[in-house]
């Protein structure tokens, strides 16, 4: 289940408490402005409150939200539209058009209305997919960036399996954080949890003993825990004060979740 989540760092922001007197689940259509696509991203600029004129700028992460059936625009979680649509953009209703690709003949040109599942809770665009969402108490003062970018380079190397012998032929890199990037992301994929399995039959994955996080913007931040589910407290968390070093991890690392420090849905 993709929960209604809002990144909030944990390093020093600047942060705005969202006004006391909110506003109830609005149609974004009236209380949102300045709609735009950034990325795979809804942007938009909404009214926090009645009795205040300063909008908060916040985003949905929009594949995990919608799908393509058979041409069509549909609702549903982790829907992976943008995988066999193209040429979307935001038009007037609020809607997103696209051009889809049903599982055979030309694309067709399809709009889904957002304010179907997306409301404006407090400032905070939201969707109610899960049930009624609730709006986080505070607010980034972090934007969206313009260039979405984001890569990892794990390094220090080991194998796990829960078959012991499953790790015997496996070598160990010879170094920390590599040149070449084993994630990468140009338009800012949220990653809830990663894990790196090896590309055999068998259930094996590689673990990193240092990880180095680099990012054109100061958006992101990455936790990295100790098993293949990201349970539990992370063993370390990389912010933007330590991007384009090679961190070293208390304890092998098993996989790692990328949370955007803007006011997020994903």
């Amino acid at each position: 289940m993709v929960s209604s989540k809002v990144a909030v760092s944990l390093i020093s922001l600047a942060l705005t408490a969202v006004d006391a007197i909110p506003l109830a689940a609005r149609l974004i259509g009236g209380d949102c402005t300045d709609f735009h696509l950034q990325g795979q991203w809804l942007v938009a600029n909404c009214l926090p409150s009645q009795n205040t004129t300063t909008r908060i700028q916040s985003t949905i992460y929009l594949p995990n939200k919608i799908t393509n059936h058979e041409g069509t625009l549909e609702w549903k979680q982790k829907g992976g539209y943008s995988q066999t649509c193209a040429d979307c953009r935001i038009v007037d209703g609020p809607g997103l058009n696209c051009q889809c690709r049903p599982t055979g003949g030309p694309r067709k040109n399809t709009t889904l209305t957002l304010d179907e599942h997306i409301k404006n809770y407090s400032g905070h665009l939201l969707t109610d997919l899960d049930g009624t969402p609730t709006p986080p108490p505070i607010s980034s003062s972090i934007d969206i960036p313009s260039d979405l970018t984001w890569s990892t380079f794990q390094g220090d190397n080991q194998c796990y399996s829960t078959n012991a012998d499953s790790c015997k032929n496996f070598s160990p890199s010879p170094g920390s954080c590599p040149k070449q990037a084993t994630a990468i992301s140009s338009d800012g994929i949220p990653v809830q949890c990663q894990a790196f399995r090896i590309p055999v039959s068998i259930p094996v994955w590689e673990t990193f003993g240092s990880l180095r996080v680099d990012a054109s913007s100061q958006a992101y931040e990455v936790e990295i825990y100790d098993n293949l589910d990201c349970t539990g407290s992370p063993i370390k968390t990389i912010g933007p004060d330590k991007y384009g070093t090679c961190e070293k991890m208390p304890r092998q690392g098993y996989a790692f979740s990328v949370m955007p420090l803007w006011n997020a849905d994903y």
